[in-house]
């Protein structure tokens, strides 16, 4: 029995030096961050541009204009693009595979 409860009390202190040490590190990193965060200059609003001015007209000029003029259509080009490109990667591989022999449709199941 004493042994029991010599467990229990060295099982209680782990407990109790990782709950201090847990919290001393979150204190520790809050009045980290709160000192980062303090003083300065007042913040100002950013804005990111592209300068559209030196290229010639074309998609790369296309693709600046729309950033700069709305970033939700600029994203959804961006989703598109991307969206077709792994398609035409998907195919291409495809066809890649199947002229070396590479057969990655439907697998039969045999028991």
């Amino acid at each position: 029995m004493r042994q029991l409860t010599k467990f229990r009390c060295e099982s209680l202190r782990a407990c109790c030096r990782l709950i201090f040490v847990l919290g001393a590190t979150g204190l520790a990193s809050t009045a980290a961050s709160m000192v980062w965060a303090g003083g300065g200059k007042p913040p100002t609003k950013l804005v990111n541009v592209v300068d559209v001015r030196p290229l010639e007209p074309g998609f790369v000029k296309f693709l600046g204009d729309v950033y700069n003029e709305s970033l939700l259509l600029y994203a959804l080009l961006v989703v598109a693009v991307m969206a077709l490109m792994g398609v035409i990667l998907g195919f291409a591989l495809d066809y890649g595979l199947t002229v070396l022999g590479v057969s990655l449709g439907r697998l039969e199941h045999r028991e």
